[in-house]
């Protein structure tokens, strides 16, 4: 643990954190591994993640994360990380769609 008292966020990696995510893979002489990603941020910097597909772990070696690394291997590890909630819109397709192709269904076998 460091003895650094500046809060660490840990959260899921999303899109705009993809140049951020390549920084500290090639700070600690990685590529940058598949995704999902979570991330560890500090100050609003982030400074390590971990690829949820393969466990690999990088952060930035002149920053100190030991802390910041372990929180992210117990949340890894917990199971409680789950995908993120479809956007609502993205919902209201599937049902547009679903609705659409279920009275098409009824319209062709006589269903009506």
């Amino acid at each position: 643990m460091t003895t650094d008292d500046t809060a660490i966020v840990l959260r899921r990696a999303v899109p705009a954190d993809t140049a951020a995510l390549d920084r500290l893979a090639n700070l600690d002489s990685r590529r940058l591994p598949a995704g999902p990603h979570l991330v560890a941020e500090r100050d609003g910097v982030l400074i390590a993640a971990l690829a949820l597909s393969s466990g690999i772990a990088f952060s930035d070696p002149f920053t100190p994360t030991a802390d910041a690394l372990e929180l992210l291997r117990r949340w890894g590890q917990s199971g409680e990380v789950r995908a993120p909630i479809a956007k609502p819109t993205t919902l209201i397709a599937r049902w547009i769609t679903a609705t659409i192709a279920n009275a098409t269904s009824a319209v062709s076998t006589g269903r009506t």
